[in-house]
């Protein structure tokens, strides 16, 4: 397991930051990361996501890890490692993907939502799976997966928020995504709501953790 794969099951909770908006995916993420939400990842879908990780990344050095989401190609898993990025995602087994990143010695997470495509992601080194679209396959497909290769780490994604994030982990989620919900807050109740929700998430999580 990479150092990075480690990290990211320690501190259980990765920022997905998906919006149309380079300065909007900005805010966003040092929000997160002033609250303590250190784990980020940026979605290829911002406008200009690699300078943005590379902005990150230099004004927080190693106290944050950025990665690249929905990376679909040899090219920009390049240049997302040019940009500093310490892992990537792609949305399923993306051979090409995958490959690179050994090549290139950075973490490559798939995304998979069957038990077929959760084993193909197997004879890669790093067995973190970002189980998407989470609210899709439900939580009892995580036990399902566990229960048939308990080697493999799980991250759930889509659909998981306050409300829910204890029984993702309860099913077996070493660490879980949280999206949508971070782009909704922000453009609601702006920094200050995006912090307070930031918070709010970390303190469930340390409450579950205490029992």
């Amino acid at each position: 397991m990479s150092e990075v794969q480690a990290r990211l099951v320690r501190e259980k909770i990765v920022a997905v930051v998906r919006t149309d908006s380079f300065e909007e995916a900005k805010q966003i993420s040092m929000a997160m990361i002033e609250v303590g939400i250190t784990m980020i990842e940026i979605t290829m879908t911002v406008p200009e996501a690699p300078i943005l990780i590379e902005l990150l990344k230099n004004q927080y050095q190693t106290d944050v890890l950025v990665g690249a989401g929905t990376v679909a190609t040899k090219e920009e898993a390049t240049e997302c490692f040019n940009h500093r990025a310490d892992f990537l995602v792609s949305p399923y087994l993306i051979e090409e993907v995958a490959q690179a990143g050994e090549t290139l010695g950075i973490p490559v997470f798939s995304g998979a939502m069957s038990m077929k495509e959760v084993a193909a992601t197997q004879k890669y080194p790093n067995s973190l799976v970002k189980i998407f679209p989470a609210n899709i396959v439900g939580a009892p497909f995580l036990k399902a997966v566990k229960s048939v290769i308990p080697t493999v780490q799980l991250m759930p994604t889509g659909g998981v928020n306050e409300k829910n994030i204890v029984d993702w982990f309860k099913a077996g989620a070493d660490c879980v995504g949280i999206g949508s919900d971070l782009v909704r807050i922000y453009r609601k109740d702006g920094v200050t709501g995006l912090k307070e929700y930031g918070q709010q998430l970390q303190e469930i999580l340390a409450s579950t953790v205490q029992e």
